[in-house]
C-alpha cells in the first residue's frame, strides 16, 4: 500500500468527475458566505476559477491603504474589474477621529477614482459613521454622471453632506439607472444656502425609482425640501416599495407623488405623526397591498389616526401587520377606551377589505417577566377580529431561548413565537 502522502485527495478526485458548469452552480450558493469561499478558492483551480468572481463580486473599503491597493491591483490587473457589482465605502477606520477625518476626504476621492475603473457596479453603498462629506468634490465637477451611470442602488447612511442638499441631487440625477434608494440618517449644514450645483448631472434617467427607504429621525427643512423634491417629479418617483421612520408633511407628499404604484409601506411610528393634507390619506394608493407598521403604541399620538387614514380605496390590501415593542402589560393596563378603538378599527377594515389579513406581532415582551401568553392570549380573545374571523388573524411574540425551547412542543393555535430577539427593523 502505498504511503498516505501519495494517496489523491478525495476533494481532487471528486472535483476531477464533475464539469465547472457544476461546481458554478453548487458555489453561488456559497456567495454571501466569504469566509467559506476563501475556504473553496484554495481546494483546487476548479473551485479557485469559480469562487473568484464572486470573491470579487462585493468590496469593502475601510480606509485609505485597502482602497489605495484595490485601486492599484486594478491597474496591475484590469480584468478584474469586471466581476465587481457591489462598492461599499465605510465606516472609514483610522487610528484617532483626527486622522480619520484627515483620511476621508482622500478615502472619498480614491473611491471616484475607482468608480471610473469599476464600470459594472451595480450597488453603492456609503456608511461615513456620522462624519462630513463633499460628495461632489471639485476635481470631478462634470465627471460624476459617466462615474455613477452604472448605479442601480444607492446606499446613503450616517453621512454629513458637506455641499447641502444641491450636492445630494446632483449624485441622485447623475445616477441614471438608479431604482433602489436608501437614505439612513442623512443631514445638511444649517446654513444650507450653498453655492454647489448639480455638475454636468440632467435629468435622464432611464428606470424609474421603485424602492426609497427613508431613515430620518430628526426632521428639519432640508429633509423636508429633499423629500419635496422627489415627490415633485424630477426624477422618475414612483416606488412600489415605500419604508419611512416617520411621518412628516414631506413624507405625505412622497406618498401621495406614489399614487398607485404603491404597493409595500412599513412605516415607523414611534415618533409623532403629522395629520394627512387629504383623508383618507391612502385614496390613491389604490394598488397597496401591505402596510407594516412598526413600533405601533396605543400612547403615540396618530398611531390611530394612521389607521383611520386606510380606505375602502384599498381593497387590493393583503396584510396589515402591527408590530409592538415592550412589555405587554402596558398595552394591556393601557386606555380601555383606546384598545377598542383599536378594535373597532381593525373590525371595519377586515369587513371592508375581503383579502386582509391582520399580523400582531410582539417583540421584546418578555422584558419585566410578563407572563406572554396567558396575556396576550386574553388581550387576542377580547379582538373583534378573532370572535368574527379569526382565520384573518396571526398573533406572534418573541420570547427567550429557554420559553422559545419550552413552547416548541405546546399547541399554540394561532400563537406563534418569533425567534428570540428578531430584529424589527433593518436598512440595506
Amino acid at each position: 500500500m502505498p504511503p498516505r502522502s501519495y494517496l489523491p485527495s478525495k476533494v481532487q478526485v471528486f472535483s476531477k468527475q464533475l464539469p465547472p458548469e457544476i461546481w458554478i452552480v453548487v458555489l453561488s450558493h456559497l456567495v454571501d458566505d466569504r469566509r467559506s469561499l476563501k475556504v473553496c478558492a484554495f481546494v483546487c483551480r476548479a473551485w479557485l476559477s469559480t469562487t473568484r468572481p464572486y470573491l470579487l463580486q462585493t468590496v469593502r473599503i475601510h480606509n485609505l491603504s485597502t482602497c489605495t491597493e484595490i485601486d492599484a491591483s486594478i491597474d496591475t490587473s484590469p480584468d478584474m474589474a469586471r466581476y465587481v457589482r457591489k462598492l461599499h465605502v465605510g465606516p472609514i477606520h483610522g487610528t484617532d477621529f483626527s486622522s480619520r477625518d484627515e483620511d476621508m476626504p482622500d478615502v472619498w476621492s480614491c473611491c471616484l477614482r475607482l468608480l471610473g475603473k469599476l464600470k459594472g457596479i451595480r450597488k453603492l453603498a456609503i456608511d461615513l459613521d456620522h462624519e462630513w462629506i463633499d460628495l461632489i468634490p471639485k476635481n470631478i465637477q462634470g465627471r460624476l454622471p459617466g462615474l455613477l451611470e452604472g448605479v442601480e442602488t444607492l446606499v446613503l447612511k450616517n453621512v454629513l453632506c458637506r455641499g447641502g442638499l444641491a450636492s445630494l441631487q446632483g449624485m441622485l440625477l447623475a445616477c441614471r439607472r438608479l431604482s433602489c434608494l436608501y437614505l439612513d440618517v442623512v443631514r445638511f449644514p444649517d446654513d444650507d444656502g450653498s453655492p454647489y450645483h448639480r455638475h454636468g448631472a440632467t435629468i435622464n434617467h432611464k428606470e424609474i425609482l421603485r424602492t426609497f427607504v427613508y431613515n430620518e429621525w430628526e426632521a428639519s427643512d432640508s429633509s423636508e425640501d429633499l423629500l419635496r423634491w422627489l415627490a415633485s417629479g424630477e426624477m422618475n418617483f414612483s416606488p412600489s416599495r415605500v419604508d419611512l421612520a416617520r411621518l412628516t408633511d414631506g413624507t405625505w407628499d412622497v406618498l401621495r407623488a406614489a399614487g398607485d404604484s404603491l404597493e409595500y409601506l412599513t412605516v415607523d411610528l414611534s415618533w409623532p405623526v403629522s395629520c394627512p393634507p387629504t383623508a383618507p390619506a391612502f385614496a390613491c394608493n389604490t394598488w397597496l397591498a401591505s402596510i407594516e407598521i412598526v413600533r405601533f403604541d396605543l400612547r403615540t399620538t396618530g398611531a390611530l389616526g394612521f389607521l383611520s387614514n386606510i380606505g375602502a380605496t384599498n381593497t387590493g390590501m393583503r396584510q396589515l401587520g402591527l408590530s409592538l415593542l415592550g412589555s405587554v402589560s402596558a398595552y394591556v393596563s393601557s386606555d380601555a377606551s383606546i384598545r377598542r378603538e383599536v378594535d373597532s378599527h381593525l373590525a371595519r377594515l377586515a369587513r371592508s377589505l375581503p383579502a386582509l389579513v391582520v399580523t400582531l406581532y410582539f417583540h421584546y415582551c418578555f422584558y419585566g417577566g410578563d407572563d406572554i401568553y396567558n396575556i396576550i392570549t386574553e388581550l387576542v380573545d377580547n379582538l373583534t377580529l378573532f370572535r368574527e374571523a379569526r382565520s384573518r388573524l396571526v398573533v406572534c411574540w418573541s420570547a427567550t431561548p429557554e420559553q422559545y425551547q419550552h413552547a416548541q412542543a405546546v399547541d399554540l393555535d394561532l400563537k406563534q413565537m418569533c425567534q428570540p430577539n428578531m430584529e424589527i427593523r433593518q436598512i440595506e
